[in-house]
């Protein structure tokens, strides 16, 4: 049922509005332009029956507030007011409203106005739907988007965070899974990103694996800090490989208007930078454009860069337990070792570690994510700094021994699966292990 929100201080007007609407439609009353704009920065209802005539803030003010303040600036606004003067009505239809009543008024006249008005403007919306909606996603296109926000961005004291979105190793998810697994995965992230957006926010797909989005209203640092960080929290939570554990990560640039530019273009631009660093400085992480960092100077990045890998690959702390890496990494490290082993003759042997679909002590998926966990922590604390292991699914891991023989990789083995079920509590969970020694003469496979 479509939604009214109907504006009047006459309490005897505002009674008989609500009771004959009400046949139709869903409606809500409130007595002060005040009260408008607090229900509209909560609420999008699908008309405005607006009085112009009100103590405090009359009828254009309101109005003026919707469109300039990007407070429901999409939603129509008819006047209803006992002022029959002509001059108003023009002032009224040239501020962008789509029709004007009379009082006193006919209410079937107004039942009329209001459906035909409705029915024009979700004409309006299906064909902007139609020629501004991304087809893969259901967001909103370049395009439109950006001249939706160019929209905002031009009203009085007009404020919001631009927020640029970029999939880490999204073109790892299509070489692996395919071109259509990786749709499916852009349509998830989608809805997720659906969720997030409030009714005056907007959201749209670049292209690819790019997203943008602008938060009306939203320029407080600590609040978009929080909304960031939901997002990426909720994209690994919610958006997951096929093998259910692991989820999608991202990086976003943010660039907050006015501080940042009063355009859509120059916040396009600064959050362009902002994510740009983002990927460059830990990935699934977030990062608001900074006038202190020399983003534009190549020389300065390269340096700063330089900085970051050496700061990654410096070891914190005593070297203990092997590395336990995600799939796409451990595929890379793999290569580099069986390309090791094959200039320097050494001995690799790979342990494929696999929790038993029977299992006593295993009921439903929580529980046997919980004890893959667990696994993953032996297999971690027992093998040496220079091994390195990867959950394979939602109940394999696989380690990778390097310099070790079958022979040691048993008794390895044996150690882990001791290690598992003495300090776990999981003595009824039945693993297997699976144990081959990779020849030096076997070929290297390209993916």
């Amino acid at each position: 049922m479509r939604t009214i929100l109907v504006v009047d201080d006459d309490k005897e007007n505002l009674k008989s509005l609500k009771m004959f609407l009400s046949r139709e439609y869903k409606v809500a009353a409130v007595c002060t332009g005040e009260d408008a704009l607090e229900y509209l920065s909560m609420n999008a209802p699908d008309m405005v029956l607006l009085d112009i005539v009100m103590p405090d803030m009359d009828g254009f003010e309101v109005l003026e507030h919707m469109r300039d303040d990007g407070i429901a600036p999409e939603v129509p606004v008819i006047f209803i007011t006992a002022d029959n003067d002509t001059s108003m009505e023009v002032k009224g239809l040239n501020m962008g409203a789509v029709d004007y009543i009379v009082k006193p008024f006919e209410p079937e006249v107004v039942m009329s106005r209001v459906a035909k008005s409705i029915e024009m403007e979700s004409m309006r919306h299906d064909l902007e739907k139609q020629a501004g909606r991304d087809p893969l996603t259901g967001l909103w296109n370049r395009k439109y988007a950006f001249r939706r926000v160019e929209r905002i961005l031009s009203g009085r004291n007009a404020c919001g965070a631009a927020f640029m979105m970029d999939i880490d190793n999204f073109k790892g998810i299509n070489d692996t899974y395919g071109h259509t697994y990786g749709d499916r995965i852009l349509v998830s992230i989608s809805k997720t990103i659906q969720k997030m957006v409030r009714h005056n926010d907007i959201a749209c797909r670049l292209g690819g694996d790019e997203f943008f989005m602008f938060f009306a209203g939203l320029d407080e640092t600590y609040k978009i800090q929080h909304l960031a960080s939901r997002l990426i929290r909720a994209l690994n939570d919610e958006v997951k490989y096929p093998d259910g554990i692991r989820g999608v990560r991202a990086c976003i640039g943010i660039a907050v208007a006015p501080s940042c530019g009063t355009g859509v273009a120059a916040l396009y631009d600064k959050a362009d930078k902002a994510l740009y660093y983002a990927k460059n400085h830990g990935k699934n992480t977030y990062h608001f454009y900074d006038n202190e960092i020399a983003y534009g100077n190549e020389n300065e990045m390269r340096k700063e860069n330089l900085n970051h890998i050496r700061s990654m690959l410096s070891e914190h702390g005593p070297l203990k337990g092997s590395y336990c890496v995600e799939y796409e990494g451990f595929k890379n490290i793999a290569r580099f070792i069986r390309r090791g082993q094959q200039r320097n003759k050494r001995h690799i042997v790979y342990i494929l570690f696999t929790i038993e679909d029977t299992c006593n002590g295993i009921n439903g998926a929580d529980e046997r994510y919980e004890a893959l966990g667990m696994l993953e922590d032996s297999v971690r604390i027992s093998l040496r700094v220079g091994d390195v292991a990867t959950r394979y699914s939602g109940s394999q891991i696989v380690a990778i021994l390097v310099d070790a023989k079958e022979s040691d990789a048993c008794m390895v083995a044996g150690r882990i699966l001791g290690e598992f079920h003495s300090h776990t509590g999981m003595e009824q969970v039945r693993v297997e292990y699976d144990i081959q020694a990779l020849e030096e003469d076997e070929p290297e496979e390209n993916h």
